[in-house]
């Protein structure tokens, strides 16, 4: 039964994340850009620790912003927070930053939580990076 719920968990998390999500190792955080102007943030999210006792939900958020302008948010599906993959199963998603949206971003994750509150983990992306990694190691 665990393991019909388990992997019942992942069936959904792999279908909501979708055509956003792929797997990737590495990328470069700072090149030229090209000539279009397109930009790309990819998402990273794991950890390395022993969360195996802790059976609290944590609903993870990705977005991108440029100054009070929000231009991407998107909720990743809640979690237990003992569910949350290691590195060899990280959740990873990646985000086209439309040519249109110039200048330095604010790029990361918001969390929330159960019975305990809101975190985040920010990061910026300055205007000449054209792939942009956010690698959290959730702790």
């Amino acid at each position: 039964m665990k393991i019909a719920v388990r992997l019942g968990f992942w069936v959904l998390l792999a279908s909501i994340l979708g055509v956003s999500c792929k797997k990737e190792l590495g990328g470069s955080n700072l090149q030229l850009p090209d000539s279009n102007g397109v930009r790309k943030v990819q998402y990273v999210l794991y950890t390395d620790k022993d969360f195996s006792n802790y059976d609290r939900n944590i609903n993870f958020s990705v977005f991108i912003s440029t100054g009070n302008t929000t231009i991407f948010d998107s909720a990743i599906a809640t979690m237990r927070v003992k569910d949350i993959p290691n590195f060899a199963n990280r959740i990873v998603v990646e985000k086209t930053i439309p040519a249109t949206v110039t200048g330095d971003l604010k790029v990361g994750f918001t969390y929330y939580l159960e019975n305990v509150g809101n975190s985040w983990y920010l990061d910026t992306c300055k205007a000449a990076t054209v792939n942009k990694v956010v690698n959290y190691n959730f702790q």
